[in-house]
């Protein structure tokens, strides 16, 4: 099958360290081993078509700079200050649809393609093509994420974009998701069902670079964070619970590794974590965003891996981390039990629980080498499900329902 896999983030962007962007680009990875074709359609600063470990990468202009604007561009963006840029998320996120849905027009003239795998994230399917069918997988719920922290964006901008995310996920022939617990609420609020198809996950990289691990963590024991250092993954709880646990524990390191995020409330959470490490924070590393080249070592050889999100939906770190037989300390209610089996592949606590969370990491720590290897093996065989033999063709599965579907309705 031609796949055209429309989305706001790749592993070739500046993007590169998300979950979704990870996730696509084991698919896009997955399917092409498998014979079909699948091509990434995303918005930039400028127009390329290229190609990236065999898969090809459309970027499509979606931002025309003020001293090159476009005459439709134009008229939008007078609307945006005429309207005192009330309106300016629905703008943009309409206007990234439209940009990159007429891509996928031209490519379907190019050759036909079978089918337009949307994200639900920024609601990109809103304006879809009539004449292919299309399915959005759901890659978290926006109107929790903005409830549990968020990325900085105003009440009233999420409003705009969930608006936009459901409308796509009406138009969509089919919905799907790796979390049953998001799959259940997104039913509730669009009145439709929606399929849970966990994610297919391998290690994807050719080879690792150790430098970073080398520079910074060699020989010294320590947890691991890696993801956003935002509210929404749990770091303020981290930074609760960080004082009394490297205090009981005087050899023991905490590594926090990706990008910080702006505009939270109560300021920058990694500085939050340094100053409640109080006279231990020169045992608190924070590293910037990693490729997966210089984080795998580093997942590698953590003690344990803690990620005590507030909201998630099938947490990429956590299925990273046991891959690499670590134990992982995650949150209830998350998608990590769904991963985890608690006490025996790995460890859950409370959401916002900052005693649970320091408990958690405490029965991490009790653990012997030889009971902290077992838990490891189990965490991996887990993953080991995900697989792509075993996880792509519940997906292609699901693409040809969408597809019969879309043709029953269209005739």
């Amino acid at each position: 099958m031609r796949i055209v896999l429309v989305t706001p983030e790749y592993v070739t962007e500046r993007t590169f360290d998300g979950g979704l962007a990870n996730y696509l680009h084991r698919l896009a990875l997955a399917l092409h081993r498998l014979g079909h074709e699948p091509i990434i359609v995303l918005p930039t600063d400028w127009n390329e078509t290229y190609w990236h470990k065999h898969i090809r990468i459309e970027r499509r202009e979606t931002w025309t700079p003020l001293q090159k604007w476009k005459k439709p561009y134009t008229v939008i963006r007078i609307l945006d200050h005429a309207t005192f840029h009330i309106f300016c998320m629905a703008i943009h996120l309409v206007w990234r649809s439209w940009r990159l849905n007429r891509r996928v027009k031209q490519l379907n003239r190019e050759r036909p393609v079978d089918l337009i795998h949307y994200t639900h994230l920024g609601g990109f399917g809103a304006l879809r093509p009539r004449r292919i069918p299309a399915v959005v997988r759901l890659s978290s719920s926006t109107k929790l994420c903005q409830q549990f922290g968020g990325y900085g964006e105003r009440n009233w901008q999420v409003w705009q974009q969930e608006r936009m995310e459901r409308l796509a996920l009406r138009k969509a022939d089919a919905v799907f998701g790796p979390s049953i617990r998001i799959a259940r609420l997104t039913e509730h609020e669009i009145g439709r069902p929606v399929r849970v198809i966990e994610s297919p996950f391998f290690v994807e990289t050719e080879h690792v670079d150790p430098s970073a691990y080398k520079e910074h963590l060699r020989g010294k024991t320590y947890l691991l964070f890696f993801g956003s250092i935002g509210l929404i993954k749990g770091i303020g709880t981290i930074a609760e619970m960080i004082h009394p646990l490297l205090a009981a524990h005087p050899d023991l390191h905490f590594a926090f590794v990706g990008k910080r995020v702006p505009r939270q409330s109560g300021g920058d959470l990694m500085d939050r974590v340094f100053d409640q490490a109080g006279e231990h924070r020169d045992r608190v590393l924070w590293l910037p965003s990693q490729p997966h080249e210089t984080l795998y070592p580093i997942i590698e050889h953590a003690h344990a891996v803690i990620l005590p999100s507030r909201v998630d939906n099938f947490p990429n770190a956590c299925i990273e981390s046991m891959a690499f037989r670590r134990v992982v300390v995650g949150t209830r209610g998350n998608g990590f039990e769904q991963l985890i089996n608690d006490g025996a592949s790995g460890f859950l606590c409370a959401v916002d629980d900052s005693a649970d969370l320091l408990r958690a990491c405490e029965r991490v720590l009790a653990l012997s080498d030889v009971e902290r290897k077992a838990m490891g093996e189990r965490a991996y065989e887990r993953t080991r499900e995900l697989l792509p033999e075993n996880s792509i063709p519940k997906l292609i599965d699901f693409y040809l329902d969408a597809i019969e579907c879309f043709r029953k309705k269209r005739f």
